[in-house]
């Protein structure tokens, strides 16, 4: 996600793209993936992921798709499953 200027307040989206970020990275650990092993399986480089993980960015849908494919669960999930 691009830094915003300091006098801009953050979006309502700020906190979906956290807890995206959150639910990614817990489920890569409780599989005992690293960053390297969930990039394999995914096809979406490390650093982003570790960006995503890390709500640094906000990804498109295909690139959400492709990490729901990889760690084989429903696109939901991602979405709203637990954090």
């Amino acid at each position: 996600m691009p830094s915003r200027p300091r006098d801009e307040r953050p979006t309502t989206y700020d906190a979906e793209i956290a807890a995206l970020g959150a639910r990614v990275r817990k489920i890569r650990l409780i599989r005992g993936w690293t960053l390297e092993a969930a990039a394999e399986r995914t096809g979406v480089d490390w650093k982003h992921l570790q960006k995503i993980e890390a709500a640094q960015l906000n990804p498109t849908i295909m690139t959400i798709a492709r990490i729901a494919e990889g760690y084989q669960v429903p696109l939901w999930v991602l979405f709203r499953g637990p954090t």
